[in-house]
């Protein structure tokens, strides 16, 4: 027993070195050994030994029973506890449970005189990290199994902490995680796989949340017999709540020594929402570049269109009232009007025409619109309307909304031949953020909600997921553009709203559209009244056109000197400038266009306005307003009219401008 007196110090001097290198720690005093021994004499032993090595840094102290030991541990934690199993007021595992479990970070050696192989296994089990035979070992046996015991301690408790790690990893990870064994079971999930799965989820295989039948599970077939390591797919699933998601899944196999698979590790995530996303943003590209086009040829169709529309109005000004070619001239004018609506209706698809909104209330545009939607609709339908009796204040352009209404109604019509039932509703509905996540965009609140439904034919869903592209159509050539629906959709979403389809093969079809309601103080704002167009006025002034296309400068020209004015005309922006160096003090008037070659028409409004402050000047433009704005800037309420424009328009606002109204 002699050799027992170098065990403190070694101790002490690996647990000093352990603490230098950084390496997990205990809050130990460093040195400090605790016996619990109610043996006086063999506790003398042990310290008589100990003392024999005075100049070794190490520090015994010795308690007799458990109580003093909880005691001691309570305000103290030494390095290691050297425990009796026998003390008067304990025996057994029971001291070394209760030691173990105040302070289970301390290593644990059992000294006692029970050689029972079986006692020393339980007492392993119960917390102990050895266990000594008084009598069977020396003092080199001891420290050995001190300094094991040290080390296992600080693995368990690296173990403990990596395990609760783990855990809260396995809870705080949103993703689906699971093990599938041999026979396609789950046998092992984290929290969001039960979360998604329920509750039930063990002992069931992936088979059973299936929404539908899907090849995919041959590839994990083919995982759990060896053929493959690892295999990604989407499945469509059943969620606990019996709504369908779509899963992504990374599944890799678990394989033995000898390469067999035992099962597989998998995790999935709910990809639904991004998939949707995804398509929204699908359809906003597609709808973005076909309306970068339709601003792109805007220009040249409205051009021509203004031709056509004030060629014939002029002709048909020289016509008496019973003359028959009036009515060749109408079907122009008609068709021409028509043209003009059609590239309207691409610039408001593709949210580049401009929008008069305002205050408006939508039960009353609907029931200003209700006579003429059952003209639209013909008298062998029957229509419902049933409005909401809360006010629906909006901010909006109430002929855009009007538009609405009438394609909407138009579609149902056709799509019910035979006659039908259509039904236009209102309310008020209050949208949550789960309701903006699905639809991509806007801001949760009250909204307005439009519901137009009819009993006619309906759609199947490829149709339906179609049904707002532009130029999409089911009907024969000539009967329809393509464009009713694309115009619904590009004035919704100008209106920060949503529009959803609805509709079954012979089961009809609903369209909700949903705008964000007014607060009642803006919603108390004046709306302003339109004024009827009045009769074209002429006058005597002296008016500096500048256009580049030939056909609307001769027209614009005629048209001004046929109501009395006098008109000095340009093919361009410099042209103009050299014009009116000319005849600077008769010109009253610029009649500019917006785009041309050379100078444009506020560079060209520019020089002359720095040689005539003052000047007055209309602009003119068949240029779609964004794409206007990216190539001049013009000063807020600067004069501006877009083509085509009717001769009453270009009258009216060129005998405001001079009047100074």
């Amino acid at each position: 027993m002699r050799e027992l007196g170098t065990l403190v110090p070694v101790v002490g001097e690996f647990m000093s070195t352990n603490s230098e290198q950084g390496g997990e720690q205990y809050e130990a005093e460093e040195g400090l050994l605790l016996l619990v021994e109610d043996d006086a004499e063999d506790a003398a032993l042990l310290n008589e030994l100990l003392r024999q090595q005075e100049a070794r840094r190490y520090h015994l102290e010795r308690v007799d029973s458990l109580a003093a030991a909880r005691e001691f541990l309570t305000d103290r934690q030494p390095a290691v506890v050297l425990l009796d199993l026998n003390l008067p007021d304990s025996n057994g595992l029971d001291t070394v449970s209760a030691v173990h479990q105040q302070l289970p970070g301390v290593p644990l050696v059992v000294l006692t005189g029970y050689d029972d192989p079986e006692l020393a296994q339980a007492a392993l089990q119960a917390g102990a990290q050895d266990y000594l035979v008084k009598g069977s070992f020396d003092a080199d046996s001891l420290l050995r199994a001190i300094r094991h015991a040290i080390v296992r301690a600080r693995l368990e408790a690296r173990l403990v902490a990596s395990e609760r790690r783990q855990q809260t990893l396995l809870q705080a990870v949103p993703d689906i995680i699971v093990e599938i064994d041999h026979d396609y079971r789950f046998s092992w999930a984290n929290p969001a796989a039960y979360d998604f799965f329920g509750p039930d989820l063990l002992g069931r295989a992936p088979a059973d949340f299936l929404v539908e039948d899907c090849s995919s599970l041959e590839l994990l077939q083919s995982l759990l017999a060896g053929r493959q390591d690892f295999i990604h797919c989407e499945i469509t699933q059943r969620r606990r709540d019996g709504k369908a998601r779509l899963l992504a899944w990374w599944c890799r196999a678990i394989k033995d020594e000898q390469g067999r698979a035992l099962g597989a590790l998998a995790t999935a995530r709910d990809i639904s929402d991004q998939r949707k996303l995804e398509e929204q943003l699908r359809q906003a590209q597609k709808m973005e570049s076909v309306g970068t086009l339709a601003g792109g040829i805007a220009h040249d169709f409205n051009n021509l269109l203004t031709a056509i529309i004030g060629y014939g109005q002029i002709s048909l000004m020289g016509l008496a009232g019973d003359d028959p070619r009036r009515q060749n001239l109408e079907q122009i004018l008609a068709a021409a009007r028509r043209g003009a609506h059609l590239t309207r209706g691409l610039l408001l698809f593709s949210r580049k025409q401009e929008s008069d909104r305002r205050p408006v209330e939508l039960n009353e545009i609907v029931r200003q619109m209700e006579k003429f939607l059952k003209r639209v609709i013909g008298e062998d339908m029957e229509a419902l309307l049933e409005l909401s009796d809360q006010e629906l204040p909006l901010l909006a352009d109430a002929h855009q909304l009007e538009q609405v209404l009438v394609n909407l109604v138009t579609n149902a019509r056709d799509a019910m031949p035979g006659g039908g039932q259509l039904r236009i509703s209102t309310a008020r509905v209050e949208i949550d953020r789960e309701f903006i996540g699905r639809h991509g965009s806007g801001q949760p609140g009250p909204h307005a909600l439009l519901t137009v439904s009819d009993s006619g034919q309906g759609m199947d869903g490829s149709t339906r997921q179609r049904v707002f592209e532009p130029f999409f159509t089911t009907k024969e050539v000539g009967q329809g553009t393509g464009l009713g629906l694309a115009v619904v959709y590009g004035i919704v979403q100008q209106h920060e709203g949503f529009v959803s389809v609805y509709s079954e093969p012979q089961r009809g079809t609903t369209f909700r559209i949903y705008l964000p309601l007014l607060s009642q103080r803006q919603a108390g704002a004046d709306t302003v009244d339109t004024e009827p167009e009045a009769a074209p006025v002429g006058g005597h002034e002296t008016i500096l056109v500048a256009e580049d296309d030939g056909d609307i400068r001769e027209l614009t020209r005629s048209v001004l000197e046929r109501f009395g004015y006098k008109v000095i005309a340009a093919a361009d922006g410099q042209e103009a400038v050299a014009c009116f160096e000319e005849n600077r003090d008769n010109i009253d008037l610029l009649f500019f266009d917006l785009i041309m070659p050379r100078l444009n028409g506020q560079e060209a409004y520019d020089a002359i306005r720095w040689r005539k402050p003052g000047v007055r000047c209309i602009f003119a433009s068949g240029y779609a307003p964004d794409l206007l704005r990216q190539k001049v800037n013009l000063a807020p309420g600067t004069p501006l009219l877009y083509k085509p424009m009717s001769i009453s328009e270009m009258l009216a606002k060129i005998r405001q401008v001079l009047d100074g109204r």
